[in-house]
């Protein structure tokens, strides 16, 4: 999720030269159904993307409605970095 929201940010601010890299500490095999459920909701695909952990409880363990809160998190911190970061 991070990834998808970051690299929406970078193109809603035209910020091309940014190269979003994510990483994980225990990675799963498979983007988590719930997850991908959430991200369509938002028009968003990620169904075909590396999987990536960030330090939020496991997605797996929770309901859609757990995951839209962590989604509303993980947007939320996206974009505080970006503007911390100075990205226009």
């Amino acid at each position: 999720m991070s990834a998808t929201f970051a690299k929406r940010e970078a193109t809603e601010r035209s910020l091309d030269d940014i190269e979003i890299i994510t990483g994980g500490t225990d990675p799963a095999n498979a983007v988590y159904p719930a997850v991908l459920n959430t991200m369509q909701e938002l028009d968003i695909d990620i169904a075909d993307r590396a999987v990536r952990d960030w330090v939020l409880s496991e997605p797996k363990r929770g309901s859609s409605a757990r995951v839209r809160e962590m989604d509303t998190k993980v947007q939320a911190h996206v974009t505080a970095l970006f503007d911390e970061s100075g990205g226009r």
